[in-house]
């Protein structure tokens, strides 16, 4: 009986050891992740930081864009993103990503002056903007914090890939 007390006693012991060294590394990891507001420049002192750094951290990047210019006799300025018209496009209303795959095509082929740009621009034509009216459109890119774009629709800058471009006849 006393081995199985001192056994217990022991362990009871390393418990409450492992325990107390618990919460002093807590506790200092809390100090020094509180006092890292106030005392660091940056307002934090790595690898403790503040929840709130998500917010701060922003990724601002370049994507594509399939720009409407004008649909028929009715003209937009600035243009209207493809999605945006699915009174006119059934692509756009089903809001497949073909299109929008196609015109990162279309764009890289375009920057890195590939041979196959005038090709798919046809595809691009011929399968999803030839809707029996005059429609004119082109690829741009937006330079775009993603958050803030898809809160707002805030683009930082705006640059086009290609020429406005005509498909179907005007008459």
């Amino acid at each position: 009986m006393r081995a199985s007390a001192s056994t217990s006693r022991h362990a009871t012991r390393a418990v409450a050891k492992i325990t107390t060294a618990f919460a002093i590394l807590f506790a200092s990891y809390t100090v020094v992740g509180a006092s890292g507001k106030y005392l660091s420049s940056k307002g934090e002192f790595f690898p403790v930081f503040s929840w709130s750094l998500f917010t701060e951290v922003r990724n601002p990047r370049w994507i594509t864009a399939l720009e409407i210019v004008q649909v028929g006799e009715e003209a937009y300025d600035p243009p209207v993103g493809f999605y945006h018209l699915p009174e006119h496009f059934p692509d756009a209303r089903r809001k497949t990503i073909r299109p929008m795959k196609l015109a990162n095509r279309i764009r890289r082929s375009v920057e890195r002056d590939y041979d196959d740009a005038e090709e798919l621009i046809a595809h691009m034509e011929k399968r999803y903007l030839n809707i029996g009216v005059p429609v004119r459109w082109q690829v741009s890119s937006y330079r775009v914090d993603l958050i803030e774009y898809h809160r707002t629709g805030a683009i930082a800058a705006r640059r086009e890939i290609m020429p406005v471009r005509l498909v179907g006849s005007e008459q």
